[in-house]
């Protein structure tokens, strides 16, 4: 683009010509409205992921109160720990990064409580996503899922139960993505980027988001699809899983 009087084409031209003012406009719009129906949809959901949380306090309020912890693991970290070079050697890159974010604290009931709010929001996604409407089915299902042993097992490593509660609620929202985002390069793009942060955790948990979509589909084609559609979600899925390993690596 040719400038008048041979003036440098530069930033500040572009910013009042108008058109980069529009566009980042435009763009914080976008992330205050995505922002807003996030805390709408918190705010809507926020009794029901207290009593899960409640609900889970309840049931673990032995082990919550007693610091019952799972043998060597739970007794070896017992008040601070930071992920490193052995987690991210075994490809848990992201799990680091958490500690830092909570200072690396270990505190069984802290810990277990921030595991426990991270679990009731990812069941709450998830009957967002298979339309479970009714407060006291999804509470079922949160309970059902509370009171099993893996929750029981997960809370018994406290100084890592947060990053399984981490890769938990991102593998169910990974799969939210590849079925509710309409365009699918670009549902393929952050279901791809949010496998790979759940592997990053845990990777044991892409089991979740695979065993998800696969009730999904097994749902859709009981109410019949057509083959276009059934293609653009197994294209979907198949290109998050593939890219998200992409990233891993």
């Amino acid at each position: 683009m040719e400038c008048p009087e041979g003036e440098a084409y530069n930033t500040v031209t572009v910013w009042q010509s108008g058109a980069l003012k529009r566009r980042i406009m435009k763009m914080i719009k976008r992330l205050r409205d995505k922002g807003t129906d996030l805390y709408k949809w918190l705010e809507s959901r926020a009794s029901g992921i207290a009593l899960l949380v409640f609900f889970g306090c309840v049931v673990y309020w032995m082990l919550l109160s007693q610091n019952l912890v799972n043998s060597y693991d739970g007794l070896w970290h017992n008040s601070s720990y930071f992920a490193a070079g052995w987690e991210r050697s075994i490809g848990r890159w992201f799990w680091p990064y958490l500690d830092k974010l909570r200072f690396g604290v270990v505190s069984y009931p802290l810990n277990s409580i921030i595991t426990l709010v991270l679990d009731a929001v990812a069941i709450h996604l998830m009957a967002d996503l298979f339309t479970v409407k009714s407060k006291k089915l999804i509470f079922l299902m949160g309970a059902l899922f509370i009171a099993s042993p893996l929750t029981c097992d997960v809370l018994s490593y406290s100084y890592m139960s947060p990053t399984f509660g981490v890769a938990f609620l991102l593998s169910v929202y990974a799969a939210y993505c590849i079925i509710k985002i309409v365009h699918p390069l670009a549902a393929i793009l952050v279901g791809s980027i949010l496998i790979a942060l759940d592997m990053g955790c845990y990777q044991a948990y892409l089991g979740v988001t695979c065993v998800i979509l696969l009730f999904f589909y097994c749902k859709k084609i009981l109410k019949g699809i057509d083959i276009k559609e059934a293609g653009i979600y197994a294209g979907k899925t198949v290109g998050s899983v593939v890219l998200g390993g992409v990233f891993i690596n």
